[in-house]
């Protein structure tokens, strides 16, 4: 069974994206906080994570970390309302976020984040040393 973390701004777009969810297969768990997602985050097992934030309210640390901390091997996923990202929520920029959506959600762009990934290969980490990037060494390799 895949599990999916939802935490959305309001309880109509959580329940859009726990449909979405849900029609990939997945068992949605809404929250309505980050506290919340973190508390969620740290008792169960989660293959994808969807935010509407990466901050923690009055706390340094970033959600998106924290989130990717707590469940290693789930895409943390984070969607915003506009298409002008801050240079913070860029995946690669930010610890912790594996891909970057716009409202309105769509189905097509969930699922190629979660099951094709950037090369068809699957699900990439939210960042990989150039040692470690499996693309490359194959360009070098002869």
């Amino acid at each position: 069974m895949k599990c999916a973390l939802v935490l959305e701004k309001d309880q109509l777009s959580s329940g859009d994206t726990s449909r979405l969810l849900k029609s990939l297969g997945y068992v949605p768990a809404a929250v309505r906080t980050p506290a919340e997602a973190l508390n969620v985050a740290s008792a169960l097992d989660f293959d994808v994570i969807i935010t509407c934030t990466s901050k923690i309210p009055d706390d340094r640390r970033s959600l998106a970390g924290e989130l990717k901390r707590l469940a290693p091997e789930a895409a943390v996923i984070l969607v915003q309302d506009d298409a002008s990202l801050p240079h913070d929520a860029r995946p690669g920029y930010a610890e912790g976020i594996s891909g970057v959506l716009h409202r309105p959600i769509q189905v097509r762009d969930i699922r190629q984040i979660v099951e094709f990934g950037i090369d068809g290969c699957g699900m990439q980490p939210a960042y990989l040393p150039p040692s470690q990037d499996r693309r490359r060494r194959r360009a070098i390799v002869r």
